[in-house]
């Protein structure tokens, strides 16, 4: 980040459903996690006969469906480009159906100087293992969020069975 410019906070989490107070615009997460455990859902075709071909049996995971919420708070007046980005576990670049959002984010300074961001994901997870949320402040990384895509059969242990899984660090990203 540019050095003289305001110090921005991040926190973020991922929750698989939120509330929002109509009157007071206060947000509720429900169920916050740092896992996923995918279902295939798998399709049997028929032979001619009728019967099952198990042979071809494919398999087809459902999207994951989540909101990640993430936070910032500024000690002054900024103004930052945004960029968010999911990585697979094996490095690419993911293309969620509902999109990333991008663009010049601004922030006023102090106790109310904060931005929150509520994004609904429906995130592919037919690639098991860990998955990265990276956001990125005019064109740098500046906050990680993993979250781990678990298949049957795997030997991953589930994060959200830590305490306290889920919840990031308030991070000082400049």
């Amino acid at each position: 980040m540019e050095s003289g410019k305001p110090k921005v906070y991040v926190s973020a989490f991922f929750c698989t459903d939120i509330i929002r107070d109509k009157d007071t615009d206060l947000l509720t997460a429900i169920r916050i996690t740092t896992a996923f455990n995918a279902r295939p859902v798998v399709v049997t075709p028929k032979l001619p006969d009728g019967t099952p071909d198990h042979a071809n049996a494919e398999q087809f995971f459902e999207p994951a469906r989540l909101y990640v919420i993430i936070n910032f708070h500024a000690e002054q007046a900024t103004v930052f480009q945004l960029e968010l980005k999911m990585k697979r576990p094996d490095g690419e670049f993911m293309n969620t159906e509902v999109g990333m959002p991008s663009g010049p984010c601004s922030i006023g300074g102090g106790a109310n100087g904060a931005l929150t961001l509520k994004i609904a994901l429906s995130l592919d997870v037919k690639h098991h293992g860990e998955h990265w949320l990276e956001i990125y402040m005019d064109e740098e990384v500046t906050f990680k969020l993993p979250y781990l895509v678990i298949h049957p059969g795997t030997d991953s242990s589930p994060a959200v069975s830590q305490p306290g899984a889920g919840w990031s660090v308030l991070q000082h990203v400049r």
